[in-house]
């Protein structure tokens, strides 16, 4: 599977950097698309389903001549690049896609990574959909959009949950190894307090001590689970923990006692959940199942198509298909000069909203934010929130209508 991964990523590398020139007057268009994602390390669920959205629109399309822009059928071409979950490779890959001549990404995921690629995206006006919370890594003229709710816009109906149906009154926020992971602890630790619950001491003097490690250190991870059973906290939420190692940390938070709820503030693959049994039980998280009832035609052969490349549905492509989509729908609304020229994105986005393709009914899709609000531009996205039940994914909450500030 490795070996076929790795193959998967270089025939697109191939295809995207090798056969690359100016595009004469008399060749029919090209969208050419960047995908920076973690396709290895913990971060690797997350990455995949990126990738897999992404491919299963551009196939789509691709099939049918392109996507239509001003009556002419432009096809689409997908490079895809590992950042590995690391900001270093982050920058080298954006800047590997600029060099190129890429003006359209999808990516990366998590603050460090966002960070380090939006220097090199913005300073190319490249226009971007990333999965990235902090709310400073744009410059002023970013043409960076996040597609995803922000924990200050998730977070609260969360908590709201557990206070109020789960009558839960103290948590103890421990945060996955990374400044990401601290940042995002203070955040919602913050969040608690306002929500009306009781944050459980853990360390008085070192953040670090309310931090899983990095590496997983097996003796040391057992040593700080014994102490958060000890501290005996009602609830324990999880903050900037990616897939693969929130199974480890549940997993090894059940194994030493803890019988209590377990939130995370981050999207996470039921699949995953399912493997440990019994012991995911009562473990929240962001995102999970959307039924189909009421889903387009479009949406249903995208799912289908999805099932076909990775032979399960990953609920994290509720969230993702909308990347490339939400392009197309720009490019479209911008005209066939925006494919080598995004700075007419500047006049796009302001008040921009697009009907949501993957429904029946008309709903809208709108951007928030930009210069004039003083946030980064965010495509907003419906927040769900589950909660595994037998092995199962349970959606809890459901709320399409989210505020674009800060909360």
């Amino acid at each position: 599977m490795h070996s076929l991964l790795l193959l998967f990523i270089a025939v697109f590398w191939v295809s995207g950097f090798s056969g690359c020139r100016p595009q004469l007057a008399d060749e029919e268009p090209v969208l050419r698309v960047g995908v920076i994602a973690s396709l290895r390390g913990p971060a690797r669920p997350w990455g995949l389903a990126t990738v897999r959205c992404a491919q299963v629109i551009a196939d789509y399309y691709n099939d049918r001549g392109g996507f239509l822009v001003q009556g002419q059928r432009v096809k689409i071409e997908l490079i895809i690049v590992d950042d590995a979950f690391n900001a270093s490779k982050a920058t080298s890959v954006a800047h590997d896609l600029t060099t190129d001549g890429v003006n359209y990404v999808i990516g990366p995921l998590g603050d460090s990574t966002v960070t380090a690629a939006a220097r090199v995206l913005d300073g190319s006006g490249v226009f971007y959909v990333h999965y990235g919370f902090d709310q400073v890594i744009q410059s002023a003229n970013s043409l960076g959009v996040l597609g995803v709710p922000l924990p200050e816009q998730s977070l609260p109906i969360l908590l709201k949950h557990l206070r109020e149906i789960r009558h839960i009154q103290s948590v103890l926020v421990m945060a996955y190894g990374t400044e990401e992971g601290i940042r995002q602890k203070e955040i919602a630790e913050n969040l608690a307090i306002d929500a009306g619950l009781a944050l459980v001491p853990f360390s008085s003097f070192d953040v670090s001590e309310e931090t899983f490690d990095l590496d997983l250190n097996l003796e040391n991870l057992r040593r700080k689970v014994k102490r958060i059973v000890a501290a005996d906290p009602e609830a324990i939420l999880l903050a900037g923990c990616p897939p693969e190692a929130c199974i480890i940390l549940v997993d090894h938070l059940r194994q030493g006692g803890y019988l209590g709820v377990i939130a995370t503030q981050n999207s996470q693959v039921p699949d995953l959940f399912a493997k440990i049994g019994a012991a995911s039980d009562d473990v929240y998280f962001m995102g999970g199942p959307c039924v189909d009832e009421g889903r387009s035609a479009y949406f249903k052969e995208l799912k289908a198509r999805y099932l076909d490349l990775a032979g399960t549905w990953n609920h994290e492509a509720e969230v993702k298909l909308y990347a490339l989509e939400f392009m197309l729908a720009c490019i479209r609304q911008a005209g066939l000069a925006s494919l080598e020229e995004t700075s007419v994105m500047y006049r796009v986005l302001p008040d921009f909203s697009f009907v949501d393709p993957f429904y029946e009914h008309v709903e809208m899709i709108r951007v928030n934010g930009g210069m004039e609000d003083g946030l980064p531009w965010q495509m907003q996205t419906v927040i769900r929130i589950s909660k595994m039940s037998g092995g199962q994914a349970i959606l809890i909450e459901e709320v399409s209508e989210h505020a674009p500030e800060i909360l």
